[in-house]
C-alpha cells in the first residue's frame, strides 16, 4: 500500500534534488557515432561485394547458356 505524507517542499521545487544528477549540457559521444557509421559502411561494403560476385557468376552462366542456344539451328515458330 502507499502512504502519503505532507511535506514543506513546494510543488515547483520538487524536482530540484534530481537536477544534480542530470548534466546541464548533454555530451555527444562522437566516438560511438563514428564507430557506428564505420560499422555500417563496412557491412554495406561486404554485402555489396558478396552480391556483386553472385550476380557476376549468374550473368556469366546465363550468357554461356544463351550462346549454346544460339548455335542450334532455329526453325519453326
Amino acid at each position: 500500500s502507499v502512504e502519503w505524507r505532507n511535506t514543506d517542499v513546494k510543488f515547483d521545487e520538487r524536482m530540484e534534488k534530481y537536477q544534480a544528477l542530470v548534466p546541464e549540457q548533454l555530451e555527444i559521444h562522437w566516438f560511438s557515432i563514428f564507430n557506428s557509421f564505420v560499422t555500417v559502411l563496412l557491412l554495406t561494403g561486404f554485402l555489396g561485394t558478396i552480391l556483386l560476385r553472385i550476380l557476376k557468376n549468374d550473368f556469366s552462366r546465363y550468357a554461356q547458356v544463351d550462346e549454346d542456344d544460339q548455335e542450334e539451328d532455329e526453325s519453326g515458330w
